[in-house]
């Protein structure tokens, strides 16, 4: 088994990650620093995102005895963009 790529080498929870390799086929785990991701094979990669928990170190696939891993950067959530209320000009009761 070996990773030749993934869709993105870092991202923040949440975000999906692909990852493309050799012999990904089958049953096969995937973890980010430990921390396991819920992941679905099809065609020979595996889609996930990155879980609640994960922090920076190696994206790991297992199965069948074999493993396989790359680093991956946890960035921290994005912040969400506040939009200022509308003031109401001239309007008085």
């Amino acid at each position: 088994m070996r990773i030749t790529s993934l869709s993105r080498d870092e991202g923040c929870i949440g975000d999906e990650v692909i990852i493309t390799g050799l012999d990904l086929g089958g049953k096969r785990k995937v973890f980010f620093n430990g921390v396991s991701a819920v992941a679905q094979e099809k065609d020979g990669t595996l889609r996930t995102t990155v879980p609640e928990g994960a922090v920076t170190g190696p994206l790991s696939v297992a199965g069948d005895g074999d493993a396989a891993e790359v680093l991956f950067t946890v960035l921290p959530a994005r912040a969400k963009k506040e939009v200022p209320a509308k003031e109401v000009v001239g309007h008085k009761k």
